[in-house]
């Protein structure tokens, strides 16, 4: 009570945006994880009443079994929606802690999907898979 965030934690806890650790613990000053964000994001899209249908298993990244239950849907949309990509072609690491530039990409990209816009930075695979960053900036269209 009383914090700099107390009104903005209110406000997403009251669309279900974010809900906390538990009933007695959010856990304001912990370190968001790479899940988290996702499913953060997805609970937002869902509530402004985006199209959240967007899918991929998640069978190509070594550590999928990783990704919390609560998160699983989350993530298949971030990743589906190539709004999310592994660490390595590989690896997903859900509970990693996301970084200064993931979140600033992350947000990018959702932010111009919200508008229709074109979106950068994901490549995709001969596969056609999303990949992580490799520099080429290729560019691919979405709507949300």
């Amino acid at each position: 009570k009383g914090s700099y965030y107390e009104d903005a934690v209110a406000w997403a806890e009251s669309k279900r945006i974010v809900t906390g650790y538990s009933e007695a613990r959010f856990g304001p000053d912990d370190i968001v994880t790479r899940e988290q964000l996702v499913t953060i994001l997805y609970r937002y899209a869902a509530s402004k009443g985006y199209d959240v249908s967007a899918s991929r298993e998640l069978l190509d990244f070594s550590d999928a079994s990783e990704v919390s239950s609560y998160a699983k849907s989350c993530m298949e949309w971030a990743v589906g929606s190539n709004l999310i990509g592994g660490v390595t072609a590989t690896r997903l690491v859900p509970q990693g802690s996301t970084t200064r530039a993931q979140l600033a990409a992350i947000i990018a990209r959702f932010s111009r999907k919200a508008r229709g816009q074109t979106i950068r930075g994901i490549t995709k695979s001969r596969k056609g898979r999303p990949t992580p960053f490799t520099g080429r900036n290729r560019l691919f269209t979405f709507r949300m």
